[in-house]
């Protein structure tokens, strides 16, 4: 099983290289035996903490684009990915996921938060035939008449959903898989994967460190 995440910039409220290597840190103690593999552009640093870099050029596209078209290629290279983002920690192993029948798996916003039924782009288990769906979501952005960052690559992701073209989409819970704290002190229960969107990033390293995660 590959966990890959995409670091090619540093920013954020929390340096993204300090919340990447946290998310490093909660797959290792989650997941002893998964391969981490670090998306990243031509000139990034690649972490020492992670076991394999893969480059991807940047060239001139957006970075929807570009992080769209760098997991495609990371999931052409391994059977079974699991992509997220550098806001979320692993809490619990989740390999079991890729059992059943499905080419890509991901959390839908729950109603309060989201009521256009977008799914959430920072957890997603893509087993091999998942690769079409991902180049159908990229070649449903690139047609967009507006590109507007993150948005844009949610409303590709939910339209290559809605035609599936034959691909097998199976949508997880959002609470044990996308969790997402409101407090700096709730407790995330039974939650897989724990994500720190938005501002909630500054909370995460007083997190990991509760959940004896550093």
């Amino acid at each position: 099983m590959i966990v890959t995440f995409c670091l090619q910039e540093d920013s954020g409220p929390v340096s993204a290289i300090e919340r990447a290597r946290l998310t490093v840190a909660s797959v290792r103690k989650a997941m002893p035996s998964a391969r981490i593999v670090q998306l990243t552009n031509e000139t990034f640093q690649g972490l020492a903490e992670v076991d394999d870099v893969y480059r991807h050029p940047r060239g001139k596209l957006d970075f929807i684009e570009w992080a769209f078209s760098g997991l495609i290629e990371v999931c052409r290279r391994h059977l079974n990915v699991l992509q997220i983002a550098t806001d979320v920690l692993v809490l619990r192993d989740v390999e079991y996921q890729f059992e059943g029948d499905f080419d890509i798996a991901a959390c839908r916003y729950p109603a309060r938060t989201r009521t256009d039924g977008a799914f959430c782009g920072d957890v997603n288990f893509i087993r091999p035939l998942g690769v079409g769906f991902l180049r159908r979501a990229l070649a449903i952005y690139r047609g967009l008449p507006e590109r507007d960052g993150w948005e844009g690559g949610q409303t590709a992701f939910l339209r290559a959903h809605d035609e599936r073209q034959g691909k097998r989409f199976r949508e997880l819970d959002f609470e044990r898989y996308c969790r997402t704290p409101e407090t700096p002190s709730e407790e995330v229960g039974d939650a897989a994967l724990v994500h720190f969107r938005g501002p909630r990033k500054e909370w995460m390293p007083a997190y990991a460190r509760r959940l004896g995660i550093s």
